[in-house]
């Protein structure tokens, strides 16, 4: 049955109302072969008002909406699944307590909403992924967060090993209004601000910063070879989730918006860098300073900067043209007066960085 998460109701009246909205919302919403399947289905995790659960409820109704190929959206994205075995079609059974949505967002993002949803087949496989809807309606989709990330799956994400595995998307109305989603590889794991402030206040955590740092760098210069010289927009470190067993990269993209405009691409994507090293010297800082017993371990602000750039450079290799482009648009970055950038950033860290390309990389600028 459904999970009761509302705030507290006051009444059991309170409660036979929200269930009589959401078997209404049901009602006008998601086809008769599906309805009841959908009231017995879980939710967790829900936070807010009944307001703020609407969008779920969209979601619920998404996956159960039947696409093109006739098959419902659930069962594209099981396909679709890298779990799934494609010619066993039949392990897909659509039944009460198969299927469970849980709210996993709560600490970022204000534009749209992430469920995770654990979908039980009958032979006891469970696949697990995520699914992203737009919170508002969006008039133009070149606006709409899930539209524009499914967008640039389909051009160049596919086989990316820093991006989540794209499942499927879906656009539907309801009541007039535009929904979009999209399902994604679910990634376990906290993102990489949550994962840093977690660690204890101890000296060891200095170096743990130290190889977070490491495995930022490494990823964003695997994105930045396989971009040909760009990063992605929005790839703040609250939009990457570490996972140090992960097999392919200890940190991946969970939420990005596409490309940058191609006449910001260059200089935005090493603001971006910049941006990532101010926000790791931030929380070195922060946990440095909790620290009350002192042993012998050494770890400076320069070996955080240092073990990012190394990593960085190295993923990217010899190639000399992607050298070259990042020496020249981290010049052009300096030109920019720091207001005016987009992530903002210091000359001070900049210099440092082209140091390091002269003294590191032996690379004139």
């Amino acid at each position: 049955m459904i999970k009761e998460s509302f705030p507290n109701p006051k009444s059991k009246k309170d409660i036979n109302k929200n269930k009589l909205e959401i078997d209404k919302f049901f009602a006008e919403e998601i086809s008769e072969e599906y309805r009841e399947f959908a009231k017995k289905v879980e939710f967790l995790n829900l936070s807010g008002g009944e307001k703020e659960h609407q969008i779920h409820y969209r979601m619920l109704a998404g996956l159960l909406t039947k696409q093109e190929n006739e098959k419902i959206f659930l069962e594209n994205i099981c396909q679709s699944h890298q779990n799934f075995i494609k010619d066993n079609i039949d392990k897909i059974i659509i039944t009460p307590q198969s299927l469970s949505v849980e709210q996993i967002d709560e600490e970022v993002g204000t534009n749209r909403r992430v469920d995770k949803i654990d979908c039980y087949l009958k032979d006891g496989e469970d696949i697990v992924f995520t699914l992203s809807a737009d919170l508002y309606d969006i008039g133009n989709k070149e606006d709409s967060n899930c539209f524009v990330e499914s967008s640039f799956y389909d051009e160049k994400g596919e086989g990316n090993l820093a991006l989540q595995k794209k499942y499927g998307y879906l656009e539907r109305d309801f009541a007039g209004k535009k929904q979009r989603m999209i399902a994604k590889e679910y990634l376990p794991g906290k993102n990489l601000v949550q994962h840093i402030s977690a660690l204890p206040n101890q000296e060891s955590s200095l170096l743990d910063i130290g190889d977070c740092s490491s495995d930022l760098g490494y990823s964003m210069g695997y994105l930045y070879g396989e971009l040909e010289g760009e990063l992605l927009e929005d790839l703040k470190m609250e939009n990457m989730i570490y996972n140090n067993d992960d097999p392919d990269l200890a940190c991946r993209v969970c939420d990005h918006f596409g490309l940058y405009p191609k006449e910001k691409a260059g200089v935005n994507s090493i603001n971006q860098i910049t941006a990532h090293l101010e926000t790791l010297l931030n929380l070195f800082h922060i946990k440095n300073s909790r620290i009350k017993e002192r042993g012998e371990t050494e770890m400076s602000q320069e070996d955080v900067i240092n073990n990012y750039l190394d990593s960085f450079f190295d993923k990217i290799g010899a190639d000399k043209n992607l050298l070259k482009k990042f020496s020249a648009d981290l010049e052009a970055l300096k030109n920019i007066p720091e207001a005016e950038r987009i992530y903002g950033g210091n000359n001070e860290l900049i210099k440092y960085i082209q140091d390091y390309i002269v003294k590191v990389l032996k690379l004139k600028i």
